[in-house]
């Protein structure tokens, strides 16, 4: 199994007074912060947190450890930390395929249709979703997911409202799916 290095969670961009760069500047933000913290599995969930702590208190106290103890303590470390891992890996969403879609003009839809080799096996995926770009002047709910649909062939996506004519907005999407375990 190939190891991934994880990147830090970045912080979030300071506002310059430019709308459009600091708007730009947020959703790619956004888009770094899903990428790492949640795809990448950059934050602990709670629940591994608590088992953590509560692992942490049950420790021998120093003062009465043998080597035999410590070398248990060792062990049993060892295995948490396994297990740890093991339930992390299975647990992961693999992001299969990924790209843009756009919705222009006075469409409220667009359709993403798999070339032949990408077609997927069943509808048990999820596609995430973040604005990329704009051309002209877009609505501003153009940008707001409000509808998806999938198909083995195809997905759907819908937003609150049409760009408007002479404009369009453009999404980066990431087709995901939980790992087979």
């Amino acid at each position: 199994m190939t190891e991934v290095r994880k990147a830090p969670i970045p912080h979030p961009p300071r506002r310059t007074g430019n709308p459009a760069s600091d708007n730009q500047a947020l959703i790619n933000w956004t888009n770094d912060f899903y990428r790492i913290a949640i795809l990448q599995g950059g934050l602990l969930q709670k629940a591994e947190q608590l088992a953590v702590q509560e692992t942490l208190e049950d420790l021998i106290d120093p003062a009465s450890a043998t080597i035999a103890t410590a070398q248990k303590t060792a062990n049993d470390a060892l295995t948490l930390a396994n297990t740890a891992e093991n339930k992390a890996e299975f647990n992961q969403v693999i992001v299969e395929s990924f790209g843009t879609i756009e919705i222009s003009g006075t469409d409220k839809t667009a359709t993403y249709e798999f070339a032949e080799d990408e077609e997927q096996k069943d509808v048990d995926y999820s596609v995430v979703l973040t604005p990329l770009s704009s051309n002209g002047t877009p609505d501003i709910n153009s940008t707001l997911i409000t509808g998806q649909s999938y198909e083995k062939e195809k997905f759907t996506i819908t937003v609150n409202s049409a760009p408007g004519a002479g404009a369009s907005v453009v999404f980066n999407w990431h087709l995901r799916r939980k790992t087979e375990g």
